[in-house]
């Protein structure tokens, strides 16, 4: 009787707890390009973000990227490149290294503080997947931790988190992603040191990782301003992505509160544009005054020849702000172009 009584006290108290975290959100599902298998991701890696927004930048890397590094030591280092403008805030910066690795990947995300809040924690989470892909079934996720280095700036804007005083701008109410050739923010100068330590060649490919977040059905689910005049093969990978995500979630197949998600992708009717150049020019006002021409993806191929591309997640097109839905969405778009940039 007593063993009984134990019995039916673990199933009450234990079986639940355990099928919370067993079983991952209906959402959290990963496709990728070429593939006829999704893939499940981790419902304890993947969770609703929306309490984590308030976070700094500093209470960020501790809760999402430290215990990964003090696990992973000999995988994962930790730098400081550098104070903010205001003085007050360090920016950080991650090394993912692999013993042989064929590729190096550079990733910033936080561009534009906590005004796209998604972004960060999207590019945490796929942090998260890569360096856990031992005991992972996806064998993209496999690949990339054995093959690929990262270089990962988790948050730029750091004082934005810390204050939220200026968003999207920085303490010196300076839009971050307008200052590259100008440099006149001390995280601009942070980024260009840390890139120069690298060799000509050394660094694949560099993702700037935003969210849109407005939320606009003008605005794309995933949009992809990319440098000015990248390669033809990189540019067919871009948007060989980008065309895929259009097919499986094409406006009118997918609902979110009973509206299409309208203009949601880079299809092949899609009225948005693919080089900077081409996004300047539809956003007029921007080409006039000549700002978007100086964003970090335009400035990291000018200055460094490193091939780079912006990345922007549409919030709320598929369910409610930082949702486990969201987020998987949001990891799906950046980890199919870091595989592809990686092959």
């Amino acid at each position: 009787m007593k063993r009984l009584l134990l019995a039916i006290i673990a199933t009450v108290l234990i079986l639940p707890a355990f099928a919370k975290h067993a079983k991952p959100d209906s959402g959290s599902v990963i496709r990728y390009l070429g593939d006829k298998k999704a893939y499940s991701l981790p419902a304890r890696i993947v969770h609703d973000v929306l309490a984590d927004k308030t976070m700094s930048a500093d209470a960020f890397v501790e809760a999402y990227y430290e215990p990964l590094r003090k696990r992973m030591p000999k995988y994962i280092r930790r730098d400081s490149i550098g104070v903010d403008d205001s003085g007050k805030y360090t920016m950080w910066c991650y090394t993912f290294t692999p013993r042989r690795y064929k590729k190096t990947i550079y990733l910033q995300a936080g561009v534009h503080g906590r005004n796209e809040f998604e972004s960060y924690f999207a590019a945490a989470f796929v942090m998260q997947l890569i360096a856990n892909a031992g005991k992972s079934r996806d064998p993209h996720l496999k690949y990339l931790r054995k093959n690929v280095r990262f270089i990962v700036v988790p948050v730029v804007n750091v004082s934005d988190l810390a204050e939220r005083t200026h968003p999207p701008f920085n303490a010196s109410n300076i839009n971050i992603n307008r200052d590259w050739f100008d440099a006149r923010t001390q995280e601009v100068r942070n980024i260009k040191a840390l890139l120069s330590r690298y060799g000509k060649g050394e660094i694949d490919f560099a993702f700037d990782l935003h969210t849109d977040p407005e939320g606009l059905p003008g605005w794309g689910a995933y949009l992809l301003p990319w440098a000015d005049d990248l390669p033809a093969d990189i540019a067919e990978k871009l948007l060989a992505i980008n065309n895929f995500l259009y097919e499986i979630n094409i406006p009118g197949k997918v609902l979110y509160k009973g509206q299409n998600l309208l203009k949601a992708f880079m299809g092949p009717k899609s009225e948005y544009p693919s080089s900077s150049r081409e996004w300047r020019a539809h956003w007029q006002e921007d080409y006039k005054r000549g700002t978007a021409a100086k964003s970090c993806t335009n400035g990291i191929w000018k200055d460094y020849g490193i091939p780079a591309c912006t990345l922007e997640h549409g919030a709320r097109k598929f369910g409610p702000e930082g949702s486990v839905i969201e987020m998987t969405r949001a990891i799906e778009l950046f980890l199919g172009h870091i595989i592809a940039q990686s092959e």
